[in-house]
C-alpha cells in the first residue's frame, strides 16, 4: 500500500520511508523558544485537510457517503432523512380536516386514540386533499381568549394559512434550519403534490439534540 508522509523536509527520515512526501517547508514555531510545536502543527493540519478534500473530490464523496460512514453525531444526524424521525403520520396519529370544518368538530376529530400521543397541531386540507393551513395549540389558545364563540368558527379562517413545510425528501438539517430561522414548533411534511404526510414537532429535534430548548 502506498505511503504518504507529511513533514518539514523531503530529506527527513519519514520522507525517505514514504512513496509520496508532502513538505510543509521550514517553519519557525510560534513558541518564543521555537521549541514547542505550534505553527508546524497548524501547517501539518492544513496540509492534511487539503489532502482529505482532494481525495474527497476525486472520489465524488457525497452527503450520502458521509452519512453512511458517520451516522452518529450532529453532522450524521443532520443528514438523516426527515421520514426516519417522523412520529406523527397522517392516517395514524395525525388528523387532517377540511378547511371549512368548525373548530369544535375539528377538535373532536383530532382526539387521539387510546395510547396514542396527540400532535400539537391539526393539518388543514382543501377539496383536493392538499395542505392549505395548520391549526396549532397556540392558535387555539389565542382564539379562546379573543373570541366569544370559538368552537363554531370555521377553522380555515382562524388557522395559519400556507404554513412553511418540508418535502418527504428533506433532511433533518432542513427542519433544523426552519426552526432556527422562523421559530416554528410544528412543521408539516408533504409529498411532491402537496398532500400532507406527517408533522415534525420541535420536541423531535430537541430529543435528537439537533436544537436546544
Amino acid at each position: 500500500m502506498p505511503r504518504i508522509g507529511i513533514s518539514s523536509s523531503g530529506d527527513s527520515p519519514l520522507a525517505k520511508l514514504c512513496d509520496v512526501h508532502l513538505s510543509t517547508g521550514a517553519i519557525t514555531e510560534a513558541c518564543p523558544l521555537n521549541l514547542a510545536p505550534t505553527a508546524s502543527t497548524t501547517a501539518t493540519l492544513a496540509v492534511g485537510d487539503a489532502l482529505g478534500l482532494a481525495v474527497s473530490r476525486r472520489r465524488n464523496f457525497s452527503a450520502d457517503d458521509f452519512h453512511k460512514h458517520h451516522p452518529g453525531g450532529m453532522l450524521g444526524t443532520g443528514l438523516r432523512g426527515i421520514m426516519e424521525i417522523l412520529r406523527f403520520k397522517v392516517g395514524d396519529n395525525l388528523p387532517t380536516v377540511h378547511e371549512s370544518t368548525s373548530v369544535g368538530d375539528a377538535l373532536l376529530a383530532a382526539r387521539p386514540a387510546p395510547n396514542k400521543r396527540r400532535a400539537g397541531a391539526i393539518l388543514l386540507i382543501d377539496d383536493n386533499n392538499k395542505l392549505v393551513g395548520i391549526f396549532t395549540d397556540g392558535d387555539l389558545r389565542r382564539l379562546v381568549i379573543d373570541d366569544k364563540q370559538p368552537m363554531i368558527r370555521e377553522i380555515g379562517k382562524v388557522a395559519t394559512s400556507n404554513p412553511r413545510r418540508l418535502l418527504t425528501s428533506a433532511l433533518v438539517r432542513d427542519a433544523k434550519q426552519l426552526f432556527t430561522e422562523h421559530r416554528v414548533d410544528e412543521i408539516p411534511v408533504v409529498d411532491e403534490e402537496n398532500h400532507p404526510v406527517g408533522l415534525i414537532d420541535v420536541q423531535d429535534l430537541i430529543a435528537l439534540k439537533v436544537v436546544a430548548e
